[in-house]
């Protein structure tokens, strides 16, 4: 299959063609309208060209999207179990952590820190496609709300606080997905 434009491409080599030999042959008057025609041809080539690539960019941007759904998606299913691990701490009470609940602690502040640097991936990418503005800005906030809850949590942090932060996380995802 040939690339767009490249029959025009072809046709307008054809015409430069019959029209430099028309100038070898004296006869100019004629290699003018066989000039125009390649040039026309030429101008339907690029504009093939333009349409191919601007098809191209659509489906790239339509990709880069469905990757940030998947991604989204991926970082919402994580983060509600770490929100459920927050509150079922919180409601043992701080004062009654044993080295299994420290452990779970570390392990949950583990989790969000590899949330956030996914957030923080998703935002990398949103500034390399570069047709929104707001997204970025709501990502690059996700990511910073991710990682104030990891040092939260590692500090033992599980209350209304943290676990506000970490709602406002999930609605955030939610609506990033919607």
């Amino acid at each position: 299959q040939k690339s767009p434009g490249q029959k025009n491409v072809d046709q307008a080599q054809k015409e430069m063609e019959d029209a430099s030999e028309s100038l070898d042959s004296s006869k100019p008057q004629e290699a003018t309208p066989k000039q125009d025609r390649a040039v026309a041809e030429l101008e339907e080539a690029k504009k093939e060209l333009e349409e191919a690539l601007e098809q191209l960019r659509k489906e790239e941007r339509e990709e880069t999207l469905r990757d940030l759904e998947a991604r989204f998606r991926d970082m919402l299913l994580k983060q509600r179990p770490i929100n459920e691990g927050t509150m079922t701490l919180d409601q043992l009470g701080r004062e009654n952590f044993k080295r299994a609940e420290q452990l779970q602690l570390a392990d949950l502040a583990t989790n969000e820190r590899a949330l956030s640097e996914q957030a923080a991936t998703c935002l990398h990418i949103l500034d390399e496609e570069g047709t929104t503005v707001a997204f970025p800005r709501v990502v690059s906030q996700l990511s910073q709300d991710m990682g104030t809850v990891a040092d939260r949590l590692a500090g033992a942090e599980v209350g209304t606080l943290t676990q506000t932060i970490e709602q406002e996380i999930v609605d955030t995802l939610e609506q990033l997905l919607d």
